[in-house]
């Protein structure tokens, strides 16, 4: 039986809310900052918990769900990389689509 399209599409926005909360609330230290990576460690083993013992695995690894967090995300944040008067995010964001490319050219 299939997954509810509301209820796929509620925890895909959920979901999208919670990445871009989570993009915009955590400082960039490039990993020099060891109190990122357990807080991101303790969230992954939560989550597997979670997707182990609940059956949301309809609806949280749905198309939707990805199509989100891994195009609406990153279109956002690309454009207002380029509205900042800083050019370390343009960059930032710049190498994202490159390897997105790379990676989609050669997986197809």
């Amino acid at each position: 039986m299939g997954a509810d399209p509301w209820i796929t599409f509620g925890v895909s926005l959920v979901l999208l809310a919670l990445a871009a909360l989570g993009y915009h609330k955590t400082d960039r230290t490039f990993g020099l900052d060891l109190k990122i990576h357990v807080i991101y460690w303790a969230f992954v083993a939560g989550m597997i918990v979670l997707v182990s013992f609940v059956p949301v695995g309809n609806y949280v690894f749905s198309g939707l769900s990805y199509t989100f967090i891994g195009a609406w995300l990153p279109i956002y944040e690309s454009i207002r990389a380029v509205c900042t008067p800083e050019e370390d995010d343009d960059k930032l964001w710049l190498q994202y689509w490159m390897v997105g490319g790379v990676l989609f050219m050669t997986t197809t």
